[in-house]
């Protein structure tokens, strides 16, 4: 998020544009300008017409903003956020240590995850068959019934950086596994209640 008085935009409306399309592409998320008068009174017109182009989040907030006040909360919120990811992560991790001296199978770590993250679980093999399936629903368990057709072929091409990519057409949780257990793996359907 940039957050600014404004005073560094330029006031062509080619610059503008410019202005808004680096911001695009440098993976901004918003740009906030304040509209006090020190640069601008209103959102300058080329502004608005590219971020609309773009599909660009683009706020003016009248009268000034006190930007320490502003970053105080958002650097308070984003360390709340990190904790609470640490927090959560530490807690899984205990959860795995546990299973894991305990002896227990990947059926219970699908089950473990999928309560960690409130969603559906599935562990594939290096083969994109389904080893383990957690936390089902309604409409996790229609698409595994087609999951040949999902894994197999809609992900074939789907690389960036070099590695599958799941995020780009499945947005629910997928867990992998590039050393499970060879041959040609059953489906394991633990019960919704709990871990097995």
């Amino acid at each position: 998020m940039l957050l600014t008085a404004g005073l560094g935009i330029a006031h062509d409306e080619k610059a503008q544009r410019a202005h808004v399309r680096a911001l695009a592409r440098a993976g901004a998320s918003v740009l906030v300008i304040e509209l006090s008068g020190r640069a601008y009174h209103t959102m300058p017109e080329a502004l608005v017409d590219e971020a609309a182009r773009l599909a660009f989040p683009l706020v003016g907030l009248g009268g000034e903003l006190p930007f320490v006040e502003v970053s105080a909360q958002v650097h308070g919120s984003l360390l709340n956020q990190r904790m609470q990811e640490l927090t959560a992560y530490e807690r899984l991790n205990e959860t795995f240590m546990r299973l894991l001296l305990a002896g227990r199978d990947h059926v219970a770590f699908t089950q473990a995850l999928a309560d960690e993250i409130a969603r559906p679980v599935i562990l594939e093999d290096s083969s994109r068959r389904i080893v383990a399936y957690s936390s089902g629903t309604e409409v996790s368990d229609a698409e595994i019934s087609g999951w040949d057709l999902h894994s197999r072929v809609l992900h074939s091409g789907d690389v960036l950086g070099g590695r599958p990519s799941h995020r780009r057409c499945c947005p629910r949780s997928t867990a992998r596994t590039a050393n499970a257990a060879p041959g040609r793996p059953r489906p394991v359907w633990p019960a919704r209640a709990g871990p097995s």
